[in-house]
């Protein structure tokens, strides 16, 4: 065998680990014998390796055809459809969210192809309006990432949140606005308009008057304690 073909010899894809060459088919595309992770042997080709069309002896797609028991009243489970929507972002091109998850490297680990697997690490949801969140944005669907999760928490874990540091303490800035007593778009504001000294300071936005034809506070800032 020649050192280029030798190459995939060991490697992994998917269930399947490349044994030795299997020679060729009717149409001289190379075949390898690959032994797949429930022990069972079988012959593939190096286009459907690589392109990932092949992943397995053929019994990944008997576990995604078997009856997952996930219906209730003639409907899936809640848990099914999160199951199956966490898929389809991270699989299917075709998804429109495909570019926030898939598109950009999150994964589903390969024990979580499978419903019954998912549902054994998970576990059924607190309640129907809880969904799947992974701890860290940049990584994978995987048991040491996920939970269920309220759409607050979830709020409050996205990427796109904005981080605050104000006397040695960092918060989310809509933490930030919740303890100084004002809303998100006020501080927001503030900051705008401010240093974030003058902006964490006030109790709330100054509020001007005209007095002998000028503008004065009526309200100085007041230091909030943290």
């Amino acid at each position: 065998m020649s050192p280029r073909l030798a190459i995939l010899v060991g490697q992994r894809f998917g269930r399947l680990v490349v044994l030795r060459s299997g020679g060729r088919d009717s149409i001289r595309n190379i075949l390898w014998v690959c032994r797949c992770d429930c022990g069972c042997e079988t012959n593939t080709s190096s286009r459907r390796l690589i392109s990932g069309n092949t992943c397995s002896c053929g019994c990944l797609g008997r576990e995604r055809r078997t009856i997952h028991g996930a219906c209730q009243n003639g409907r899936t489970t809640s848990e099914y459809r999160s199951w199956r929507a966490m898929k389809s972002r991270c699989l299917w091109p075709g998804n429109q969210f495909f570019h926030r998850y898939g598109g950009r490297g999150v994964k589903v680990c390969d024990r979580w192809l499978v419903f019954a697997n998912f549902l054994a690490d998970m576990g059924p949801k607190p309640s129907p309006e809880y969904t799947i969140d992974r701890k860290d944005n940049d990584g994978n669907y995987e048991p040491s990432n996920c939970r269920w999760s309220c759409g607050l928490a979830q709020a409050r874990n996205r990427s796109t949140n904005r981080l605050l540091t104000f006397g040695g303490e960092t918060l989310l800035l809509s933490d930030w606005a919740e303890r100084i007593g004002i809303s998100r778009c006020g501080l927001v504001g503030r900051l705008r308009r401010h240093s974030a000294d003058v902006a964490f300071t006030m109790r709330k936005q100054l509020r001007r008057k005209l007095t002998d034809g000028k503008w004065t506070a009526t309200e100085p800032p007041v230091e909030v304690q943290t």
